[in-house]
């Protein structure tokens, strides 16, 4: 799964380098993004929680590494 959701993150990256885009997952492939984001190890997998319909929002740059504005923010079901 790892290499999969690598190669699909560069891919929607590449296509739409000046554009906002929403990407809706499972959550597992989610959490997988962001352990590679972070160089984690792939144990790291299982350390992190994707709640049902949270929102993440990632900013990436040509300069530089991408950045991780919020993650699993779930404010907006209450």
């Amino acid at each position: 799964m790892r290499h999969r959701v690598r190669a699909a993150g560069e891919r929607i990256v590449n296509r739409h380098r000046t554009e906002t885009v929403c990407v809706v997952a499972h959550s597992r492939p989610i959490a997988m993004l962001m352990v590679n984001l972070l160089d984690a190890p792939t144990p790291s997998l299982y350390r992190v929680q994707v709640d049902n319909a949270a929102l993440s929002e990632l900013d990436y740059y040509d300069d530089g590494p991408a950045v991780i504005r919020q993650f699993n923010v779930t404010s907006h079901l209450r």
